[in-house]
């Protein structure tokens, strides 16, 4: 079975939502950028996955990105995945870590090709599950469970829970016995 690509909102910070100024400071900015990032996904319902362009951004600091992306990720929960993409700086990548550990909630962000887990830390048996999810794009139960070596039962619990997160994204398909069958897919 081949990876099914969610269809995503790409937002792009600089341009869309802060009128090309590169520096976000504060509660009161973050909240007015999520709110707007909030109206343009409900005007985009079939997008299952936000992301959030930092590029060309010079700084953003930690109450900024807890309320503006970290908010946003806890707000789509469970119903869309949100994800960080061009991360211009470790200083803007430390500030989004303080914001996702404040919140007591992982981010996913991507450097290139490869994705990062940032905010609160992740037990070795969740952060190798997402891993491969991220690696595969999409994967089932049982094979994470072939995959990793790991008990189906424990796969599936963790990948729940990784769905509820909105660390994943979770579909159902026709399983080939004829039932349905949950497909995890990655947040990129």
């Amino acid at each position: 079975m081949s990876p099914v690509n969610p269809v995503a909102l790409d937002i792009r910070l600089l341009t869309d939502i802060l009128d090309g100024r590169p520096e976000a400071w504060g509660s009161e900015e973050g909240t007015k950028a999520r709110e707007k990032i909030a109206r343009a996904a409900a005007v985009r319902p079939e997008a299952m996955v936000i992301r959030i362009s930092l590029k060309g951004m010079r700084r953003v600091d930690t109450s900024f990105a807890r309320e503006c992306v970290v908010e946003l990720a806890c707000q789509f929960r469970g119903r869309r995945g949100v994800c960080v993409t061009d991360v211009p700086s470790k200083d803007v990548l430390d500030n989004l870590h303080s914001a996702a550990v404040t919140r007591d909630r992982p981010l996913v962000v991507w450097d290139a090709k490869d994705p990062q887990f940032i905010g609160p830390k992740l037990s070795e048996d969740t952060r190798d599950i997402l891993k491969l999810v991220m690696k595969r794009g999409e994967v089932g139960t049982a094979e994470a469970a072939k995959i990793l070596g790991k008990q189906v039962n424990n796969v599936s619990t963790r990948l729940k829970r990784l769905s509820d997160e909105g660390l994943v994204l979770r579909r159902d398909v026709n399983a080939s016995t004829g039932g349905l069958e949950f497909r995890y897919l990655s947040i990129q």
